[in-house]
């Protein structure tokens, strides 16, 4: 691939990962997801109890946001604080009962939506596309934002 066909694709795919993304958010809503923006902390907490210092380093996040939405989960009753066993002087964040039934209705929602929209690929295509998304998640997850100089305006 030349360098102005690779431009090009990578630049269909930030406008393609642009507009799914808005579709994704206006899913949440349409479903009645109640705060969506912070959706990523419950589904984070299901494998168990973590600091909020490790919640916002997870999800590359500043540490005020995710204190924010825990009090806003927290007032749903969708997590609980509780005393930190190792450092007692800390806390770590735990989904609830209620936080676990959100997150499956959401599970459940994002399956079906997905079945629906994909029901025209072919098993291939869909696996293919499984394949390219799980390969650009990890990368996305080993790259460090932070680490990266701002481009300018003008170098992008």
């Amino acid at each position: 691939m030349n360098e102005t066909r690779r431009d090009a694709a990578i630049a269909a795919i930030s406008d393609d990962l642009t507009r799914a993304i808005r579709r994704v958010g206006a899913l949440k809503q349409q479903y009645g997801v109640p705060d969506p923006a912070s959706l990523p902390l419950l589904f984070r907490l299901i494998d168990g109890p973590l600091r909020a210092t490790e919640l916002a380093e997870l999800l590359h996040v500043d540490l005020s946001v995710v204190s924010r939405q825990l009090a806003s989960l927290a007032e749903r009753d969708l997590v609980v604080k509780t005393r930190d066993a190792e450092d007692r002087r800390a806390y770590r964040v735990e989904i609830t009962e209620a936080g676990r039934s959100l997150v499956a209705d959401v599970t459940c929602i994002r399956k079906r939506y997905l079945e629906g929209l994909l029901s025209e690929w072919d098993t291939e295509d869909v696996t293919r596309f499984a394949d390219y998304l799980h390969r650009l998640t990890l990368t996305l997850d080993s790259h460090h934002i932070a680490a990266q100089p701002r481009p300018l305006a003008g170098e992008i």
